[in-house]
């Protein structure tokens, strides 16, 4: 069978520090694989026991170092569906990510949008499942694929420890690296971009939502676990 995607790698990044869940893991092999075989050459990176933002950062090497045309950066706790790289891929942004799910019910799909005069700097959005593409202020770093030309316009090291020092105290240690390294992005010109038709599953210790894209409210089907 031929590749879709004949001048295309993509770099799989996982950075693996909780607990393996073995759904997920099973979603993503069996999704590598079959893109592999169907899509374009995949190469996957697996980092843990390190800082966040230099796990990030040496897989962008890793990329860099065998050719890589683009990085799809994944989280240990979603799934997805088949469709999505080809989705990210035919849009043809420079930073697209898929559509992220709540960790909340009613687990709609949601983006985060900056609110300059607002005490908590960040607001939740939710997206319509309308398979178009949303300019929004920060994407799901949960599911991103990124040109790899994005990175040579970028100083090293590409993902910050430091993003305390943009004044975001509120966010979580890995949320301020990732929203550091789209802030710096957007001051190099780059837009972030979500794929309203590229849902997103998630795993959590007491729910599963499975990525649905013709669900009416885009969470899909909600199990507890």
């Amino acid at each position: 069978m031929e590749r879709r995607y004949k001048d295309k790698i993509v770099g799989i990044c996982l950075a693996v520090y909780d607990q393996v869940v073995p759904i997920v893991y099973s979603n993503h092999i069996s999704l590598v694989a079959k893109w592999n075989r169907e899509l374009c050459e995949m190469i996957t990176f697996v980092v843990g026991d390190t800082s966040f933002a230099d796990a990030m950062g040496g897989m962008v090497e890793a990329g860099l170092e065998r050719k890589c045309t683009h990085m799809l950066f994944l989280h240990d706790k979603i799934t997805m569906e088949e469709s999505l790289l080809s989705l990210l891929l035919e849009a043809d942004k420079d930073i697209i990510s898929g559509l992220a799910c709540a960790n909340a019910t009613p687990f709609e799909q949601t983006c985060q949008m900056y609110l300059k005069d607002s005490d908590f700097q960040y607001v939740t959005a939710a997206l319509p499942l309308d398979n178009k593409v949303h300019t929004v202020d920060f994407c799901c770093f949960e599911c991103v694929l990124i040109k790899m030309d994005v990175f040579s316009h970028m100083e090293r090291p590409y993902f910050l420890d430091t993003a305390h020092e943009l004044g975001h105290m509120r966010i979580p240690y890995n949320k301020k690296c990732k929203r550091a390294f789209q802030e710096r992005a957007r001051e190099k010109g780059y837009l972030m971009n979500v794929h309203a038709g590229a849902p997103l599953g998630r795993v959590g210790r007491e729910f599963m939502v499975s990525p649905d894209s013709e669900s009416p409210n885009g969470a899909g089907k909600i199990v507890l676990v």
